[in-house]
């Protein structure tokens, strides 16, 4: 798994063309005021950070605040939701909102008037905690960055691979997927560490960073096999898929991910797909200190909440500045539904407008 104050709106309800033809006594605290991290991690759960919690929940948090920053519940849309989610009401009320919480809970069922009937009944239920369930519910799709600045990054990303690609060699899950960025090589149902190093060995990173081309081509492909689902009768039991995109640097100039993005979740929206039914996650490689603002500023697009960014500072401490296989584990099992994630970025965006700070 990263956003307006409401989610995605198409208020006059025209046709969206097609992507190709649009371009803790204190919680954990992110303060990107002057580009630098810093981040509080309490002595109390240390421990419990270490010993389990996806990264997603774990690496960031809003520290309780005097009531004069509290965000009063009335200012925040339940979006999609057919009501308010009654959870994230009362601790929105009580100022104590977390990531910790959120990915704990089922999301609300949309409104039934914005979502076409018969969609996978999981979206409507809490992601899975462990990874056998998650291979079995999901497809997981790798989008990885083999410009010429990765030659460097190329066995941490290979060794990241790893501990999931067995899992799906354990389970027999067809779930996993792989494909680059300028290589034209894609697989499908990866299994096992040998595989992930032959794939690996097929490919040398070279060229540049064509972002938002490959996830135009990703994103409409997804979108194209959800409407052909769904004519086809099938639409209940295809999954959901969540893209971790792989990257270590700033996109081309020319291929910038945002606007793809964008004119992907206008399309699900007007196709009536379930909100849930597709999560992109941006996990920086390395430590370009150019990469990490531009990556987070894709959390906040118009992209109907289906963007986070696991930036560098977010696992320096996790995997010694490192993106290992055990981080990479928690970060896919820490992902937020969309439509969780909605109420995040809205409580967030208005703690900023009251403190000053960015959080993410």
């Amino acid at each position: 798994m990263s956003s307006n104050a409401a989610p995605d709106s198409n208020p006059n309800g025209t046709e969206i063309p097609s992507i190709s033809s649009q371009s803790q006594a204190q919680e954990n605290t992110i303060d990107y005021s002057d580009s630098k991290s810093s981040v509080r991690v309490p002595a109390s759960r240390s421990k419990a950070k270490q010993s389990g919690p996806p990264l997603e929940v774990a690496k960031e948090s809003i520290s309780k605040v005097s009531s004069d920053d509290a965000v009063p519940v009335e200012t925040i849309s339940s979006g999609q939701d057919e009501k308010f989610h009654p959870n994230i009401r009362t601790l929105v009320a009580e100022d104590t909102l977390t990531k910790e919480a959120l990915v704990q809970m089922p999301p609300m069922k949309p409104k039934k008037e914005t979502v076409l009937p018969g969609y996978n009944p999981k979206l409507d239920e809490k992601r899975p905690q462990e990874m056998k369930e998650y291979l079995k519910t999901y497809r997981i799709l790798f989008v990885i960055d083999d410009s010429g600045s990765m030659q460097s990054h190329w066995n941490e990303t290979r060794n990241a691979l790893e501990e999931i690609s067995n899992h799906a060699l354990e389970f027999y899950s067809d779930a996993l997927e792989i494909r680059f960025f300028n290589n034209l090589l894609q697989r499908e149902g990866v299994r096992g560490v040998n595989e992930v190093n032959s794939i690996f060995n097929l490919v040398r990173p070279g060229g540049g960073t064509p972002t938002g081309h490959v996830l135009e081509e990703v994103l409409n492909k997804q979108i194209n096999r959800l409407d052909e689902a769904h004519r086809s009768g099938r639409y209940s039991s295809e999954r959901p898929l969540d893209i971790i995109v792989l990257t270590d640097g700033v996109p081309n100039s020319n291929s910038p991910p945002a606007p793809v993005i964008a004119a992907a979740a206008a399309r699900l929206r007007n196709s009536k797909h379930h909100p849930n039914c597709i999560g992109i996650q941006f996990v920086q490689i390395g430590s370009d200190p150019a990469a990490e603002p531009t990556l987070l500023s894709l959390i906040d697009g118009a992209n109907n909440n289906m963007v986070d960014t696991i930036s560098y500072s977010f696992y320096t401490r996790e995997g010694n500045g490192r993106l290992t296989a055990a981080v990479l584990k928690r970060i896919i099992l820490g992902g937020l539904h969309p439509n969780l994630r909605a109420y995040w970025n809205q409580y967030r965006q208005k703690k900023h407008e009251k403190t000053s700070k960015v959080f993410y």
